[in-house]
């Protein structure tokens, strides 16, 4: 509502001042004096039709790489998971490998999804960099370890998790 029709509406259209109109325009009209009462005035509102919404894969822009990436991602955590799954797994004794190996899957295949959301960031290229730095760096030593046996890559896995925690606080920005 504009400031004049907040005045319009304070003045007369409001009930009480409707009302008051009413009376002075019958006492007027008794007394000889004629004054018409006075209708408000129906203003049509402006007819609002939506823009039409773009599709969502103009929107992604340059970021479309990025659901490329998940999608290559998401295939490999499932690959990865399903060999896992019937190599390390049946194996007797090795229930730290197995650990290593859940928790480098998992972590696979949450980064995977969060890179479906980078081209919705402000700093879709930063955010998606971090986290697919991170995902190398902290999944795949894991992902070393628990199928060989071997440490050797175990320094990674830090800088990695660094790169993650880097990458979802640059969807804050």
């Amino acid at each position: 509502m504009s400031l004049a029709d907040t005045f319009v509406y304070i003045i007369r259209d409001n009930p009480i001042s409707q009302s008051t109109i009413q009376i002075a325009s019958s006492v007027l009209n008794k007394v000889g004096g004629y004054i018409p009462a006075s209708q408000p005035k129906e203003i049509p509102s402006p007819v609002m039709t939506p823009a039409p919404l773009p599709q969502l894969f103009k929107l992604v822009g340059y970021s479309g790489l990025f659901i490329r990436l998940a999608g290559l991602s998401g295939a490999a955590a499932v690959g990865l998971g399903a060999y896992g799954a019937h190599s390390i797994m049946n194996e007797e004794g090795n229930e730290h490998r197995k650990r290593v190996f859940e928790t480098a899957n998992k972590y696979h295949f949450y980064h995977t999804i969060a890179l479906l959301a980078v081209p919705l960031c402000h700093y879709p290229l930063v955010t998606g960099g971090l986290l697919t730095a991170g995902m190398l760096m902290f999944c795949g030593p894991c992902y070393y370890m628990s199928l060989t046996g071997k440490d050797q890559l175990r320094r990674l896995t830090p800088f990695g998790g660094v790169c993650l925690i880097v990458g979802w606080m640059t969807m804050l920005l």
